[in-house]
């Protein structure tokens, strides 16, 4: 039992430890450099971002499935917004964020008011939202090279990491202190493990609802403003892996599918996973479909290992 209880308490860790060491193992010192090392933090940076939403979403007792294509919006208003409406970078951004609320709103009324479940209300608004980014500009991808003060993000170096590394961390904490010390946080742990008790208990559920899915909306959007920042587009088909990245991230990161227990450490974690093995597969040369594989394995055995603690605990009981 003792095993299990470490594994629970810090099993993501361990494991982020161990994929950090095969791949420095397999390629060597040029895995540890300063200079790769924050690539992997920037890589990481836009998933831990909205990863940081889907917790919410999940510790809910729900799913956001629209947040990659909130992304792919919103890249695409950034970019029209610059290159064709004469914005600046600061109102484009707010505008971006404008919008992103907007979907988040859409996904809580169709939730709470239309009793339509998480998962098929945002299967539904992720092809309305990104038929809207095919719409924007008739597919086209917009490029904006001209707007470089948007790549300060991701070129600014403070202490060696990009100011996009140290934008996640800072985002990431924010999201814990909000999970874990008030009251929107109890509520959406609430709200994933017993609904009925939260309503017998005189909260408003329905605002709660549309709180969570802004606030997953609002960080698809903070990840998106980071991915315009490296590549200077805005592209229709962008953030296609986004959401499932998101939710792999906070799924192995702890996070409770059936909703009442986040994880935000250990979604940030689990993000540094995914990007040691994106990152290390790359410098490997290995096609970017194993990539794929790979990160199914993690998250299989993470499912596995939490499945035989489970049966542990109940034969103990």
């Amino acid at each position: 039992m003792m095993f299990w209880k470490i594994w629970e308490k810090a099993g993501i860790y361990i494991l982020t430890v161990i994929v950090f060491l095969i791949f420095w193992g397999l390629i060597g010192p040029s895995f540890v450099t300063m200079f790769n090392l924050s690539n992997v933090l920037l890589q990481v940076a836009v998933i831990a971002i909205g990863g940081t939403g889907m917790v919410f979403a999940i510790t809910s007792g729900g799913f956001d499935l629209s947040t990659g294509s909130t992304l792919t919006l919103s890249t695409m208003v950034v970019a029209m917004a610059l290159k064709f409406w004469g914005f600046s970078v600061p109102m484009a951004i707010l505008l971006a964020f404008a919008v992103g609320a907007l979907c988040g709103t859409m996904n809580g009324l169709i939730i709470t008011r239309l009793k339509i479940p998480t998962f098929v209300a945002t299967l539904a608004t992720m092809l309305i939202i990104r038929g809207a980014a095919f719409i924007i500009n008739n597919g086209r991808q917009v490029i904006f090279n001209e707007f470089m003060e948007l790549r300060l993000l991701t070129s600014t170096r403070i202490l060696g990491f990009s100011a996009a590394s140290w934008a996640m961390l800072v985002i990431v904490l924010l999201g814990f202190l909000l999970y874990k010390y008030t009251r929107f946080g109890v509520y959406t742990r609430s709200l994933g493990s017993n609904e009925a008790a939260l309503r017998i208990s005189g909260a408003n559920v329905n605002n709660t609802i549309m709180l969570v899915f802004i606030f997953t909306s609002l960080t698809a959007v903070m990840a998106a403003v980071i991915q315009t920042s490296q590549t200077l587009k805005g592209s229709a088909t962008s953030g296609e892996a986004f959401a499932m990245d998101c939710i792999t991230a906070t799924i192995l990161g702890g996070t409770t599918l059936g909703g009442g227990k986040g994880n935000v450490p250990g979604m940030l974690f689990a993000a540094l996973i995914l990007g040691f093995v994106s990152n290390g597969l790359n410098i490997l040369n290995v096609p970017y479909y194993y990539q794929y594989m790979a990160t199914g394995v993690i998250l299989i055995f993470a499912l596995l290992m939490g499945g035989i603690k489970e049966m542990v605990r109940e034969r103990h009981v």
